[in-house]
């Protein structure tokens, strides 16, 4: 009765993640999933089922992911916070952390994987729109005729530009 509970749980908490849930057997197709994963993948879950994980990523990526999987099976170590790309059925692209863990049967013997990907496509784009910007803003300062600079409640100067530094 404890060991259902315990399972209940568990199942109720990985389907309710937002982050996608994953298995996949030795070879890298997908066993077991949840929504989240689904959702991310841009796949109905009749299509995930069974598909090679390195189906849904480019020959780059999926170059990455075989090696990954292939260090955490060797060293039986997990990794952690990995980031791949992955295409979704619409041909749109999804850039994911993902963590692996080597999953065992009851006698201990590897039998696949395990982990959690988050999407962190939203945020990759914030970091690098905000690069963007940064850049944009060095590029104008550092070529403006005028001075410009930076001085902390001191008075000390913290940043200035050249047309400062000949003035």
């Amino acid at each position: 009765e404890a060991l259902r509970e315990v399972e209940e749980k568990c199942q109720a908490i990985i389907a309710n993640i937002e982050d996608g849930y994953y298995e996949v057997d030795l070879e890298g197709h997908f066993t077991d999933f949840n929504d989240a994963m689904s959702r991310i993948a841009g796949r109905s879950r009749r299509e995930l089922m069974g598909m090679n994980a390195r189906k849904i990523m480019d020959e780059y990526h999926a170059r990455q992911a075989f090696e990954v999987f292939q260090k955490v099976y060797y060293t039986e170590m997990p990794a952690r916070a990995v980031d791949w790309e992955l295409i979704r059925k619409s041909g749109s692209r999804r850039i994911v952390e993902v963590s692996v863990s080597l999953k065992r049967d009851m006698d201990s013997r590897p039998i696949g994987f395990l982990g959690i990907a988050r999407d962190i496509t939203h945020r990759r784009m914030v970091e690098q729109a905000l690069r963007d910007s940064e850049e944009k803003y060095r590029t104008i300062i550092e070529n403006i005729e005028d001075g410009y600079y930076e001085v902390d409640l001191a008075g000390n100067f913290t940043f200035f530009n050249n047309a400062m530094a000949k003035i």
